[in-house]
């Protein structure tokens, strides 16, 4: 996702010139067609890309707003009695979320959904504000972790 680049890429590429300040940065948030990934950084001949991340950097999360209103979940199976928020990406399938646990791999199929976005700081927003469960990008959801405006959900499962 294009929030990534903007969250770590972008910091680190400025970390990363003040040290080598002839080196020129390109950062293109596009699909590459030629290599079949988002590409969010290419520096000659390295690019990082998305489609190359290979364990998913999301939290579940909720507000305490919302929890107190409809109560906390123990399983992925809860999240049959609870609103759930979807981002709409190639990362987050639009129907599901699949977690690893305990108990091994786990698929929860969504109903219809209340709210669905495809930016990674608006579903950060919609939780925050009440509205449901969402899986969140850690790098969209961590400022508000950390100050207590998100509880994260299911921490014993990886997404």
């Amino acid at each position: 996702m294009t929030s990534f680049g903007q969250h770590y890429v972008v910091p680190a590429v400025g970390r990363y010139q003040e040290r080598y300040p002839d080196v020129h940065i390109e950062l293109t948030p596009a699909r590459s067609a030629r290599r079949g990934f988002r590409r969010v950084a290419h520096v000659r001949d390295l690019a990082v890309g998305s489609g190359l991340v290979s364990q998913r950097l999301s939290s579940a999360c909720a507000s305490l707003r919302y929890l107190e209103r409809r109560g906390v979940l123990k399983t992925p199976a809860d999240l049959a009695n609870h609103s759930c928020l979807q981002m709409v990406t190639p990362v987050f399938p639009p129907d599901r979320w699949m977690f690893d646990g305990p108990n091994g791999e786990e698929t929860v199929v969504l109903g219809a959904a209340t709210f669905q976005v495809n930016v990674a700081e608006a579903m950060a927003v919609g939780v925050s504000s009440g509205m449901g469960i969402g899986l969140i990008p850690i790098y969209s959801a961590i400022s508000r972790l950390r100050s207590g405006e998100l509880v994260w959900l299911l921490p014993e499962y990886t997404f």
